[in-house]
């Protein structure tokens, strides 16, 4: 039996950044990495660069059944690219397998993103509610390693927008101001959740460098003023004895006001607004309205009693009379 159906890349910026060739017995996809936008992530266990997307498989022609299946391809390439892995930003540097030799550890590292009120994760938000980013790792090694955190990403499907820059600076302190280093393995920032137009999922990815500490002191982003500095850590994050890998956050479901407060039931509003309303003998008028009926309402009023007076006046000459 012929396939019928619909073979998509979810997320993917169009329908031609992809080719579907169907066949009788097979399916065959062919997805351009760079034109449909396809997720890499640098990862030192296994060592390379992981390439994920994944394809939904529609049996119907027109709808949407409980058939249907949705696939996660992951590939793994073990070769480093020549290619930057982020559109504006620098080649990342090969590791050194030295770095990994000996008695260090694997790096575990995450990023997390928290709720302020409870520490939770947290899969959704409100636009303007406070949440924590955290970035920590965990690695056994006798060097002392330290944690830089460098060129952000917030991701919603096919669009894409750098936070930190390759210097480890915010790109718009007023959506995130620039990280707090806590220790020389743990960094974070209160942010105020923001989202992307038409976007209500998204999800963060920022490159994670190991620095090997020289004297001890961690070096860290000085994102004002000092521009040698930056350039120092650049140069440090480039050599060769820096572990680099990705991190990307849960997802998170971001919504509107319109939505938050749409799902409100009316026992939920402020009773005097409920009592207020409910009111009969309560009319609303604009002040536009007011300042037109006020002079009218008056000059009825008026005309009403010159009319009163005027009829009473007549009855008293007419019973004066002989």
């Amino acid at each position: 039996m012929t396939f019928v159906g619909h073979v998509n890349v979810r997320h993917a910026p169009n329908r031609f950044c992809y080719q579907v060739l169907v066949t009788n017995n097979q399916i065959e996809l062919l997805i351009p990495h760079q034109d449909c936008q396809v997720s890499r992530t640098r990862s030192l266990s296994p060592m390379g660069v992981i390439i994920a997307t994944s394809v939904l498989i529609s049996f119907h022609p027109h709808y949407v059944t409980a058939g249907d299946r949705i696939y996660l391809l992951r590939c793994l390439h073990t070769r480093a690219s020549d290619q930057s892995l982020f559109p504006g930003s620098v080649a990342p540097p090969a590791i050194s397998t030295n770095a990994l030799r000996g008695s260090t550890s694997i790096p575990q590292c995450e990023y997390q993103i928290r709720s302020l009120k409870d520490n939770e994760l947290v899969d959704e938000a409100i636009i303007g509610e406070m949440v924590r980013h955290h970035w920590s790792c965990s690695i056994r090694s006798d060097q002392e390693l330290c944690l830089v955190i460098t060129n952000c990403f917030v991701i919603a499907g096919d669009s894409k927008y750098q936070l930190i820059d390759k210097q480890g600076c915010s790109m718009d302190r007023a959506i995130l101001p620039d990280l707090v280093y806590i220790d020389n393995m743990n960094v974070e920032q209160n942010v105020s959740v923001f989202g992307i137009a038409e976007k209500p999922y998204v999800y963060f990815q920022c490159q994670i460098s190991l620095l090997p500490s020289k004297t001890y002191q961690c070096a860290k982003p000085t994102c004002l003023g000092n521009h040698r500095n930056r350039r120092d850590l650049l140069f440090m994050i480039e050599n060769g004895e820096t572990l680099i890998l990705d991190v990307v956050s849960q997802t998170v479901e971001i919504r509107d006001f319109d939505r938050h407060f749409g799902k409100r039931r009316c026992h939920q509003l402020p009773e005097a607004i409920v009592n207020e309303l409910s009111r009969d003998d309560v009319v609303c008028v604009t002040w536009n309205f007011f300042v037109l009926i006020a002079p009218l309402t008056i000059l009825i009023a008026l005309c009403a009693v010159i009319a009163v007076t005027a009829m009473i006046f007549r009855n008293i000459r007419c019973r004066q009379r002989p």
